[in-house]
């Protein structure tokens, strides 16, 4: 995800959730900022969501952050 390459991203950047624990450890690493978590729980403290997915998934992961019951209102999805 291009948007990932600004630093001022990357400072802000909080809980990253991917298809599993060890690619969103494998995507910390190379940004060196953010924490890996394994669940949509873990997403309830970011006011901002920034979905980057591949076209072909993004309904996949769209349904997964809706069918998690977290509390969205006042909260911001930005699919990339």
């Amino acid at each position: 995800c291009g948007c990932l390459q600004s630093p001022r991203v990357r400072d802000q950047l909080g809980p990253v959730k991917a298809t599993n624990i060890r690619t969103a450890s494998r995507l910390v690493n190379r940004l060196r900022a953010g924490r890996a978590v394994a669940d949509y729980a873990d997403l309830q403290e970011a006011r901002v969501v920034l979905l980057c997915v591949p076209d072909s998934l993004a309904m996949q992961a769209i349904k997964e952050l809706v069918q998690h019951e977290a509390e969205w209102s006042g909260r911001t999805v930005v699919i990339w």
